[in-house]
């Protein structure tokens, strides 16, 4: 994996999570005026830096850098998008397979591992209702 091709945190104007993206993206932002990158020091601070800024900063020891013809630029790990301020909505997905992976595989009611199809008690008791013809 290339180093364009790593992930990139992306902080609303608010420094909330809003998404990721990959580094080429995040500098295509942040040379557009688009998008400050952080800068952490080893101290535990960290500074939004502009992209003019960026380029100049030295690749650390713990960086990843991306080689140009004219220099050695720093990947960044965060970046903020300065123009946006909202956090998206994301609405979950109520598939079979995402309720399983959210459960982490287990049944909602028994607490069982599923490795196949899950009849549980409510599942049963509905199919015995429509073979009895109850229930209506």
């Amino acid at each position: 994996m290339s180093n364009l091709d790593k992930q990139v945190l992306v902080l609303n104007r608010s420094w909330q999570p809003i998404n990721v993206m990959t580094v080429q993206k995040a500098l295509v932002m942040m040379s557009t005026d688009v998008a400050t990158a952080m800068d952490f020091s080893g101290k535990g601070y960290f500074v939004p830096v502009r992209w003019k800024d960026w380029l100049e900063l030295p690749v650390r020891e713990q960086d990843d850098g991306i080689n140009t013809p004219s220099r050695v630029v720093r990947v960044p790990r965060v970046v903020i998008a300065v123009q946006f301020n909202k956090v998206p909505v994301k609405r979950p997905r109520l598939t079979l397979k995402h309720l399983r992976e959210r459960d982490n595989h287990r049944c909602a009611y028994t607490q069982r591992v599923l490795n196949g199809a899950c009849r549980s008690a409510v599942q049963r008791r509905s199919h015995q209702m429509e073979e009895h013809g109850s229930g209506r």
